[in-house]
């Protein structure tokens, strides 16, 4: 790279030298494209006019020729550049481009072209970039570096800061230029700032020079052989400082001859870096991975300068890079990754310019192992053994379970023939190292009607609900390698066989399971007692609960039964009416009873009769209810058997509020988005003021919800991932509300089972199970949905501010609300009345945590609600 350098006395001579850059790409024998420079002062200070001659040494055609400023400080003087005959030139502060208006005007194979001229002013020492285009694209790059004198009649030392976020430093080059016309053989700096240290660690020394003297305020450099003569300068003098925080440093400087002063100057110069590169990130996937990145690089830091590397390091504990394909790496870049794959260093086999961006596409991560579903990361660039920006990050990434939670089983087979009481021993084991919060037990054994007695919850855990045939812990923890015994007993019915399928699963919250597992139990099962299975039947109709009820006789004392009761121990369901069947019959025909006995016949060994009973709940409100019945068997007055049954009675159905999916006119919505009108049918009559969306089955969550047409008014909604739910409006009996839409972020593909429910205020009315299978990648932030107020969100995640974009169709008021994850007010917007059109609002997150938000817009009548996700 060579040094263009101006001389005051020099005002109107044209000096014609040649560059000789080193090309940016590795062409073998292929000679590059070439620049010849004609220079010459400008008419003031620090001003310099340049005429370039470009060269075409390879196949094809030059069409296009361009040169931009790439350091700091200077810029191209406007109304002073020409450009060759049929070429067109476009300039504009910081960049030139010059384009031929025909055919006949390119620079063919072996050809030159001249008249490429321009002014720069404000500049000292500077870089300039240019760059030769065809018909194919960009052919070749290299720069230049030059000196504008100030022609000040004395030397000249121009002062470079260093872009490093790390150390202040600069890079200095002296000219010599003094109006003695004498020699420089001295060089030396003191620095006037307290507080300031002169740091020699990875200074240097230009060529023919040495360090002289050294403390830790001052240096001075020697040269060695060949002092700096008239017009000539000594490149790249690198030293650092020790700062307390403050860029600003003042320094005198002087050069010498033979020790006797030629020149000095005092001056103030910033170092470190003012403005970092930039980041910013999307999601993508390759193949079956979902947990991977669209990396964007721009370099974007000052001061300016060209930057060589990036690297990408992982913070999270086994957590591994998994790198782009050599195919989807951007030209003229590599890739390095690390034995513990949790480093990788990009390299350009060229320079990225100031401005220029690079994209980096499909980064993945492999968290399976890792701690937590958040992958943290640090990233950093370089330029010339210079750490110039660092910055940080985190991917939120759903671990995949690779080793699951362990359970032992212990069956305590001391009790009665049929009553068996199980310990679950439970260990966290599972991979994604998930702390425990939920445990779910289901036993089956096929034609048995299984009954839980009771359980027993470990310490700090409670239970949750109890059925015939499952039992839920919760409100505890199993934290990572730790265990906890879980017990429930049984009732088993003597049709029963051994082995029992005993089903668990654990689950890190209440709508996220981790593993789940069906262990075949030998409960050692007899033949010893009765046994009763009752059945709600057809009469069942609320209030009433029926049930058919079966006795078996299979005492293992081979007695005859004679006597069998039925009691109902709740105080708010008492027996309205019983039925015996053949000989049987009532002990007791008075009504209501809280028991009923079946009495007249006698039941052998091995034989069975069916009674029934119905039971009046119109003092419950519950629905549908779920209550114990004792029973017993008796032979000659004495109890031989008896047991306690949980039944849940459904009640008769009657009709039911009915739910549709529905496809909006206009076309499909590119989201992955359902709509669902709701109709208004339930029995007894009455409104709907309440609807409720719940995800109970899908790797998949919300993200927005709103009203449209009929299900407008519908206007106050609350959103969280796996519920949503519309207020504001009522459907009267017999009408429908079309539509609800719901915005799913779920992967392609995925079924996911939404439960809808309708309520008249707290009181539920229906509830059905819809599935609906996603049909797009799920929803990208950068694009809009036609017809939606929000057009786009970027980024989200965001980690200090966000832009939401929005499309009015008419004037009106805007208003945005942000909202925390409970639905309490976090922030207000208000931006007064907006004209019809594009706008947008900068939500600010540097002063909340990181976590959940929800934002609710309001653009004259329009509402929309959503979710973001803030990260630190």
């Amino acid at each position: 790279m060579q040094i263009e350098r101006f001389y005051g006395h020099l005002l109107l001579l044209l000096l014609l030298t040649v560059a000789l850059p080193i090309s940016l790409f590795a062409q073998g024998d292929v000679k590059p494209d070439s620049v010849q420079n004609l220079s010459q002062p400008g008419l003031r200070n620090y001003e310099c006019c340049h005429t370039f001659i470009v060269s075409n040494f390879s196949a094809g055609s030059i069409r296009e020729f361009r040169v931009r400023l790439v350091s700091d400080g200077g810029e191209f003087i406007q109304g002073q550049a020409g450009s060759p005959i049929d070429w067109d030139v476009f300039l504009s502060k910081r960049s030139i481009q010059w384009l031929s208006s025909t055919s006949e005007a390119e620079i063919d194979s072996t050809e030159s072209l001249t008249s490429f001229s321009f002014c720069v002013r404000d500049t000292g020492v500077y870089l300039l970039a240019w760059e030769t285009w065809d018909e194919d694209g960009l052919r070749y790059t290299d720069t230049l570096t030059f000196i504008c004198s100030g022609r000040t009649n004395c030397d000249e030392a121009f002062f470079r800061p260093l872009p490093s976020i790390l150390r202040c430093g600069f890079d200095i080059d002296l000219l010599n230029e003094n109006n003695e016309q004498k020699i420089v053989n001295d060089f030396h700096i003191r620095l006037l700032t307290p507080g300031f240290k002169i740091d020699t660690v990875g200074a240097r020394i230009p060529a023919g020079w040495r360090l002289d003297r050294l403390d830790s305020v001052s240096i001075s450099w020697k040269t060695t052989d060949s002092a700096l003569s008239i017009g000539e300068f000594a490149e790249n003098f690198r030293i650092y400082m020790e700062t307390l925080g403050s860029p600003s440093v003042r320094l005198t400087w002087w050069t010498t001859n033979f020790g006797a002063q030629i020149c000095r100057d005092t001056v103030t110069v910033l170092c470190g870096l003012r403005a970092p590169d930039s980041l910013l990130t999307r999601r993508t996937t390759v193949g079956a991975d979902t947990c991977c990145r669209d990396i964007l690089l721009i370099n974007s830091h000052q001061p300016r300068s060209p930057l060589k590397r990036f690297t990408l390091a992982l913070n999270t504990a086994n957590a591994e890079i998994i790198p782009p394909t050599p195919s989807l790496l951007p030209l003229g870049w590599s890739v390095d990754v690390n034995s513990s794959a949790d480093t990788a260093i990009f390299t350009i086999d060229t320079l990225l310019m100031p401005g220029d961006s690079v994209i980096f596409s499909g980064v993945c991560f492999d968290n399976d192992l890792a701690p937590s579903d958040e992958v943290r990361y640090n990233w950093v660039t370089e330029y010339d053994d210079l750490v110039v920006a660092i910055g940080g990050g985190t991917v939120p990434c759903f671990r995949d379970i690779v080793f699951c939670d362990v359970v032992s089983a212990l069956v305590d087979s001391s009790l009665t023939a049929t009553q068996r009481c199980i310990t679950l021993n439970l260990g966290n084991r599972n991979s994604r190292r998930d702390t425990i919060k939920r445990f779910t037990v289901r036993v089956d054994n096929p034609g048995t009607r299984l009954r839980i007695l009771n359980a027993t919850p470990p310490s700090g855990w409670s239970i949750d609900k109890v059925t015939p045939d499952s039992v839920t812990f919760h409100r505890g923890t199993v934290d990572p390698n730790f265990n906890k015994e879980f017990v429930f007993c049984l009732n088993i019915d003597t049709n029963a066989r051994d082995p029992l399928t005993v089903t668990w699963t654990t689950w890190a919250d209440n709508s996220r399971p981790i593993c789940t597992e069906s262990l075949p139990l030998r409960v050692d099962l007899r033949l010893a007692c009765d046994s009763v299975v009752m059945v709600e039947n057809d009469q069942s109709v609320d209030p009433l609960c029926c049930f058919d009820v079966t006795f078996y006789n299979k005492n293992g004392k081979g007695l005859p039964i004679d006597r069998m009761n039925v009691r109902v121990p709740r105080i708010d369901l008492i027996i309205d009416t019983a039925q015996a069947s053949g000989s049987w019959g009532l002990a007791s025909d008075f009504f209501p009873s809280i028991f009923v006995d079946y009495v007249g016949d006698t039941l052998k060994a091995g034989d069975s009769v069916t009674f029934s009973f119905c039971v009046d709940a119109r003092a419950s409100q519950e629905r549908p209810i779920t209550f114990d019945v004792i029973w017993q068997t008796y032979s000659r007055g004495e109890v031989i058997c008896f047991d306690t049954i949980r039944v849940v009675c459904e009640g008769s159905p009657g009709r039911c509020d009915e739910v549709a999916e529905v496809k909006p006119t206009g076309g499909d919505n590119p989201n992955c988005v359902a709509h669902y009108q709701v109709r208004n049918l339930h029995t007894p009559d009455g409104p709907i003021n309440n609807v409720q969306y719940t995800i109970v089955e899908g790797n998949a969550n919300f993200l927005s919800g709103r009203g449209v047409n009929g299900a407008a008014a519908f206007d106050q909604v609350s959103v969280s991932p796996k519920q949503i739910i519309f207020r504001g409006s009522t459907i009267p009996s017999g009408e429908v509300a079309e539509y609800f839409s719901l915005e799913i972020e779920a992967a392609e593909g995925t079924e996911v089972s939404i439960e809808v429910c309708t309520f008249e205020d707290d009181t539920e009315l229906c509830c059905e199970v819809k599935k609906f299978t996603c049909s797009t990648l799920g929803i990208e932030e950068s694009e809009s949905e036609e017809g939606r107020l929000v057009q786009s969100i970027t980024p989200n995640p965001f980690s200090g501010t966000t832009l939401i974009t929005y499309q009015m169709d008419y004037p009106g008021g805007v208003t945005l609300l942000l909202l925390d994850a409970e639905g309490r007010e976090v922030k207000r917007y208000s931006e007064g009345i907006k004209k019809g059109g594009t706008h947008a609002i900068v939500v600010e997150g540097e002063d909340i945590p990181s976590g959940v938000y929800f934002y609710l817009l309001q653009a004259g009548e329009e509402r929309e609600t959503g979710r973001l996700l803030l990260v630190k």
